[in-house]
């Protein structure tokens, strides 16, 4: 077993003289992780129209290895840079009306109160907030969710649910509110930014509506790797927000090369679940 205050430093390259804590923000990758990606980023520089003539299949193994880490059929999740393009894809997708209600908490991520408050302003939908005090326990809000439910005059139209908070690391039960949420017919959106890596994930049992997660923060893998999952029943018409080479041809296929990036982040996430689960 690896000694934590050696063995596992010795494979980051942060500064030995810092006692780094907030991994969270955007985590610190393994030199191991690093060489592969650097290994990717020399096959593109010596042959740059044949690294993206073959990199198809490199990309599916990525989607296929994060979803059997996550517990999710492969067909239903795609790659996406950062949890926060995630969520205006998703409320793109919705085609959010001013008659729309969203449900969100006191304790979202700010960048997610950005996007929902940019789209209030232009669109003119209701944001209902639900204020969730700390330190609380599960059951308190479970049933802070339930008398939302009991007590509002309009039903919102989805709701935002973090599955753990970004600055009091608040795990929520989640599978409890979204049951809750599926009970009055209300889209769910669930913020995994910081879960995948922390908790175990299970999407199947879950059931949400929409859910995505960074892989850079507890995953091990380089800035600029996210995924998304959408459910498939919202999948037939379901874009990414730069529409490419992949139009027509479906869901996952639209989101697979979306214009000319650096594709190699996507192409160590296996390498980082791997480190991931060997310590």
């Amino acid at each position: 077993s690896l000694n934590l205050n050696t063995d596992l430093r010795k494979k980051f390259s942060i500064d030995p003289n810092v006692v780094f804590l907030n991994h969270g923000s955007y985590g610190s990758i393994p030199t191991g992780v690093r060489t592969i990606q650097q290994a990717w980023t020399n096959a593109f520089d010596r042959q740059p129209i044949q690294f993206f003539d073959h990199f198809f299949p490199y990309m599916a193994s990525s989607i296929r290895c994060v979803a059997d880490f996550i517990n999710v059929e492969p067909a239903n999740i795609v790659l996406v840079p950062n949890a926060t393009t995630a969520t205006k894809t998703v409320l793109n997708n919705l085609n959010i009306q001013a008659s729309d209600t969203i449900l969100v908490t006191s304790l979202m991520y700010d960048a997610v109160d950005c996007t929902v408050g940019e789209i209030s302003s232009r669109i003119g939908c209701t944001i209902n907030v639900l204020t969730l005090t700390v330190p609380t326990s599960p059951k308190a809000i479970i049933d802070a969710f339930a008398n939302y439910f009991k007590t509002c005059t309009k039903l919102p139209r989805l709701a935002i649910l973090d599955h753990i908070t970004s600055a009091t690391a608040l795990v929520f039960p989640i599978k409890e509110i979204v049951q809750i949420c599926r009970n009055y017919g209300v889209l769910t959106i669930v913020d995994g930014a910081h879960a995948v890596g922390s908790v175990p994930i299970d999407l199947k049992g879950l059931e949400c509506d929409f859910y995505f997660s960074n892989l850079h923060k507890w995953s091990f893998t380089p800035i600029g790797t996210a995924f998304l999952y959408v459910h498939p029943k919202h999948q037939e018409s379901f874009r990414p927000l730069l529409v490419s080479y992949g139009y027509p041809l479906g869901f996952q296929a639209e989101f697979m090369y979306v214009g000319t990036m650096d594709y190699t982040p996507y192409l160590t996430i296996d390498a980082g679940i791997a480190f991931y689960q060997s310590i």
